[in-house]
């Protein structure tokens, strides 16, 4: 009787709370319909992450992916048809929101397995956590919405690892989420391509409003292809980890091939992201350092293969003077505008970093800054080095603890038994630890892919035993 009362109990609470979330949007959004139109397309989404967390769905880590991939492109196009660009768009918080979803999951599973004794056992968690959570209340304090807003960016795409610890995936769910997640790849690039050739209006319109000096020109094959995600760098970030993936599996390659493989290279090319070849280099290189000597010789010779048929294939490609042009850049570094301001925003920031040891905290660095007064600490407004940032938002404890995590975490994997999952998580790490010298961190996007591939091989069943 008592477990039945409060099953009503339950269920009365969320229909009261229903009610007032309904009530409080009718009110706040009867004069500002595309603030309504936000705020649908919010519940719209989060709506089926929520139920699919509940249910504990295999689908849900994909829904996930997907979400941080293509709602950027859904708020251009919402944009461009009320024919007002938002600069501050509800919808650019919607992947952060159906992430959280995952909270459903963890709290109805929270019994399978001991989070506390997990996070005692394995020293990289504790130096992770108290970095987060020094960031959290600083940036909470000092940089109110911004900090939440960063926070939120951090924090969430974080909740990976407890979800994938306490739900167990059967190697055939976990391969088919990676293939899930290559399919994106490949509707990104195909999509991408469509962009670079044609330029649809939504995309133009949003060129010409976003002030993103850095794209190009809105007009066809006169920009840097950024395809469904926010930016050129993005969607580097995301096709070159997804190449990795791609190169190394067969099975991960999915029924595309070896053809995907050139489609989604050939995408990546007209991005002109120089820093997504290097770091797709240096992660194909960790990858095959970790595979079986036997593998290694024949994936070699494949990557080299592969290497000098894309070479011989790019230069017919459309906009093929633009990729050229940007990739003979490497031969004179010294003379490249771009590398020279990174060289300076170094010189500048470092000083300013040790002259505030304490560092500021989520929300004080990167674009989440212009919910707060629009400036930046250390001028790093674009987190063009990660490195730096992680000691901006971080302070120097809190940045040295956050390296101390994932080397530790770095050595955990590799004394783990060895496995296909293992290696992509040990090269997930090595491309992260390249991508910051060229800027980004372990929030959105880009924290999604690094805990999804990590939380991976952390769930492995019957791993080496290893505590450190």
């Amino acid at each position: 009787m008592r477990i039945y009362l409060i099953e009503w109990r339950n269920r009365l609470v969320l229909l009261c709370g229903a009610a007032v979330l309904a009530a409080a949007i009718g009110f706040f959004t009867q004069s500002n319909p595309v603030f309504m139109l936000q705020i649908g397309l919010l519940i719209a989404f989060f709506i089926p992450a929520a139920v699919l967390s509940l249910r504990d769905h295999a689908a849900l880590v994909p829904y996930i992916v997907g979400c941080w991939v293509f709602s950027p492109e859904l708020r251009r196009i919402v944009d461009w048809a009320q024919g007002e660009y938002t600069q501050l768009s509800l919808i650019l918080i919607l992947p952060h929101i159906v992430t959280c979803a995952l909270v459903f999951s963890i709290m109805k599973n929270r019994a399978n397995r001991s989070l506390r004794e997990e996070f005692k056992s394995n020293k990289f968690y504790p130096f992770i956590i108290a970095a987060y959570a020094y960031a959290t209340l600083l940036g909470l304090i000092l940089n109110k919405i911004a900090g939440m807003y960063d926070m939120i960016g951090y924090l969430a795409p974080a909740l990976i690892a407890p979800y994938f610890f306490l739900r167990p995936f059967t190697p055939a769910e976990l391969n088919k989420m990676i293939r899930i997640c290559v399919s994106f790849a490949l509707l990104v690039s195909i999509y991408g391509w469509i962009q670079y050739l044609t330029l649809p209006a939504w995309d133009a319109f949003w060129i010409e409003n976003a002030n993103m000096t850095s794209i190009g020109n809105a007009a066809p094959l006169d920009f840097r292809m950024f395809s469904t995600m926010t930016s050129q760098g993005p969607v580097a970030v995301f096709l070159g980890t997804m190449l990795v993936i791609m190169i190394v599996n067969k099975e991960w390659r999915g029924k595309w091939g070896w053809i995907g493989v050139m489609l989604v290279a050939s995408a990546l090319s007209i991005t002109l992201v120089r820093s997504a070849w290097v770091t797709l280099i240096l992660g194909l290189i960790g990858y095959i350092a970790c595979m079986d000597k036997g593998k290694k010789i024949s994936k070699i010779i494949t990557i080299i293969v592969i290497g000098a048929c894309f070479y011989a294939v790019i230069s017919k490609l459309p906009g093929a003077e633009n990729v050229t042009a940007r990739l003979e850049t490497f031969q004179n570094m010294g003379d490249d505008n771009s590398f020279r301001a990174r060289i300076g925003l170094v010189i500048d920031a470092t000083p300013v970093i040790l002259k505030n040891p304490l560092g500021g905290g989520f929300g004080s660095v990167g674009r989440g800054t212009v919910l707060g007064d629009g400036t930046s600490f250390a001028g790093l407004g674009s987190l063009d080095n990660g490195y730096l940032g992680v000691f901006a938002i971080f302070g120097v404890v809190g940045g040295l603890a956050f390296f101390i995590g994932i080397y530790l975490l770095f050595r955990y994997l590799l004394a783990m038994r060895h496995s296909d999952i293992k290696v992509l998580a040990i090269a997930t790490i090595i491309q992260l630890l390249v991508a910051f010298f060229f800027g980004g961190g372990l929030q959105a996007y880009q924290g999604v892919l690094f805990w999804l591939f990590v939380s991976m091989a952390l769930a492995q069943p019957n791993p080496k035993e290893f505590r450190l």
